[in-house]
């Protein structure tokens, strides 16, 4: 039934989203040429896939070229002290202030779309202008509705195991277009 489920959604995804799939890694990789890299975060196991997605792109298969990147989840240091010392909705703006460039993409995963620190790093992420894409689920929640990233994917499904397992999906597409796109093909 997972299986069956899982592959429902991929193919609703790509479906219905190939295109927006297609601009965003477009847009991405326009920021990556730029000198730009990728600011990842999610919380629970969305910071698992961010923390994937960053070392797919830090240490890739062999043969793929490295894709400068970030997972704002990965430090339990950083993490616990923003949390502790001012407030856990604060734990990805704060880093983000500490590591964004102009050129730089801001990644949020979420499965709700309105966790209260993903909306508010990306609030920080649109105020200084950078590219912001989100992986999202259900009807993409608060950080659709408010229009807080350029390129938003979204898995429509309030399963949170399904929409993990398809945005995971997502962003090894994402992640191929890239690598395809680095070496000039289309």
């Amino acid at each position: 039934m997972k299986v069956h489920d899982d592959t429902l959604l991929r193919t609703r995804l790509a479906t219905e989203q190939s295109e927006q799939i297609g601009a965003t890694a477009l847009a991405i990789r326009d920021c990556l040429l730029r000198g730009g890299k990728l600011i990842l975060f999610g919380n629970g196991g969305s910071a698992t896939d961010a923390n994937d997605w960053a070392m797919d792109c830090v240490r890739p298969p062999i043969g793929y070229q490295t894709i400068p990147a970030i997972s704002l989840s990965m430090e339990p240091a950083n993490i616990t002290a923003l949390a502790n010392d001012v407030g856990v909705e604060v734990i990805f703006s704060r880093q983000l202030l500490a590591h964004a460039k102009p050129q730089d993409v801001a990644i949020g995963i979420s499965t709700s779309g309105g966790s209260r620190n993903i909306v508010m790093a990306l609030e920080e992420a649109r105020k200084r202008n950078l590219l912001t894409v989100a992986l999202l689920g259900n009807d993409g929640g608060e950080i659709y509705r408010r229009g807080l990233v350029d390129h938003p994917i979204i898995v429509r499904s309030d399963y949170i195991p399904r929409i993990q397992e398809v945005q995971a999906s997502a962003y090894h597409v994402l992640r191929e277009a890239l690598e395809v796109l680095s070496h000039g093909q289309s």
